[in-house]
């Protein structure tokens, strides 16, 4: 009785088994489209009508009026394996939903492959969708339900269309998407903005601002530069290379960057090496005023003077402070747009505050949500120079 009660339960799990590893329901690698890049704009009627009919979203009948135009970008393996060029080495497919997620299912119904988005490495936002707050938020929403998409996919703003950015063509690399992920990895050591979907929504959630890199298209193809300013699920402006060089600075993030200034008619570069930040909070006549203090370490590369490749030591303290200066200039640059000009949290100062001065942060609280561009904060740069850099 015992064996038979043994064979019995063998041959169930072998049954469940069978169940549990069928492929009834897989997709052959070759009848999957790969999706690496997603650009998505907002739907305009009268641009649409203008274009020509080749370049027309296809918008199922009888759907609700688009609201959204979504481009993807797939590698043609047929034409990369053929050497064709890097126009050809791409597929790209253009709809039009109600929905992003109608858009997606239209993208399927075209196309002799299933698509597949778990591969993707960027999303491109346009202007126009980041002006929209419900478009916005909708977007985000359907990227951050969608089972296959991985939560760290890279998101990319631009002041034109998606679109363009997707269907630029980069030498060397078959796809934008490749190119930005490449780009990221191979400059993983030095100072380089990324942001990506999971980070992005949980700023949105927690201090309602976030900034999301900044691509346009160039005639090599495409910049990475600058940065859009979100607030409120609402784009508020572009920040320039400089200003996000001080806002990673203001993180203490500036490690693996570069302090440039000039002295004696010379440039003099400090390549930094560690960087943090340290922030204090107090109340002075009736205000709030926060500190921000950042140091970093680094070494002085590519000077020399006229007449001695070697630094006086009074050369280089003077350099030091003008360090120091510079520093403090690109802090305070970044400060000024993002809290003056466009009243957006983004270095999350008013987290910091409720975290470490819980009843500063009740007594303020009110005008760090309303009116944060009152707050007073203090910069304060300190640079330490290791060493000037080997002479041969």
């Amino acid at each position: 009785m015992m064996k038979r009660k043994r064979v019995a339960l063998l041959l169930t799990s072998l049954a469940v088994c069978l169940f549990l590893c069928g492929c009834w329901d897989r997709v052959e690698i070759e009848s999957r489209g790969f999706v690496v890049s997603i650009g998505i704009d907002k739907y305009d009627k009268k641009e649409i009508e203008k274009a020509e009919v080749k370049d027309r979203p296809v918008v199922l009948e009888g759907t609700k009026e688009p609201k959204y135009v979504l481009t993807l970008a797939l590698p043609n393996v047929t034409a990369i394996a053929g050497g064709s060029s890097e126009s050809e080495a791409k597929s790209i497919k253009k709809t039009a939903g109600a929905t992003v997620s109608e858009a997606i299912e239209l993208s399927d119904s075209i196309s002799s492959q299933r698509l597949y988005l778990g591969q993707a490495k960027i999303c491109v936002f346009g202007k126009e969708i980041l002006e929209d707050e419900r478009l916005l938020r909708e977007s985000l929403d359907f990227l951050e339900r969608n089972r296959e998409l991985n939560r760290k996919i890279c998101l990319l703003s631009t002041e034109g269309k998606a679109e363009d950015i997707l269907g630029a063509n980069v030498e060397g690399e078959p796809l934008v998407g490749l190119f930005v992920a490449n780009f990221y990895k191979n400059n993983a050591q030095t100072v380089t903005f990324r942001q990506n979907l999971e980070d992005s929504v949980n700023e949105l959630l927690t201090t309602g601002c976030t900034l999301i890199p900044q691509a346009e298209k160039n005639a090599s193809g495409v910049k990475l530069a600058g940065a859009a300013v979100l607030k409120n699920y609402r784009l508020m402006g572009f920040l320039d290379d400089r200003s996000v060089e001080g806002f990673l600075a203001c993180l203490g993030k500036s490690a693996g960057g570069e302090v440039y200034v000039e002295y004696k008619g010379a440039g003099v570069p400090l390549d930094i090496y560690k960087s943090r930040r340290s922030i204090s909070f107090v109340e002075e006549d009736g205000g709030l005023v926060i500190g921000l203090k950042l140091t970093a370490e680094g070494g002085v590369s590519g000077y020399k003077l006229d007449k001695s490749p070697a630094f006086e030591s009074e050369d280089l303290e003077t350099i030091r402070k003008l360090f120091e200066q510079e520093l403090k200039k690109e802090a305070e640059k970044t400060i000024s747009e993002l809290y003056g000009e466009y009243g957006a949290d983004c270095l999350a100062l008013s987290e910091e505050l409720y975290k470490h001065e819980p009843k500063l942060y009740g007594k303020f609280k009110d005008v760090l949500a309303h009116d944060i561009s009152g707050i007073k904060i203090n910069v304060k740069a300190e640079v330490t120079i290791r060493n000037t850099g080997a002479i041969k």
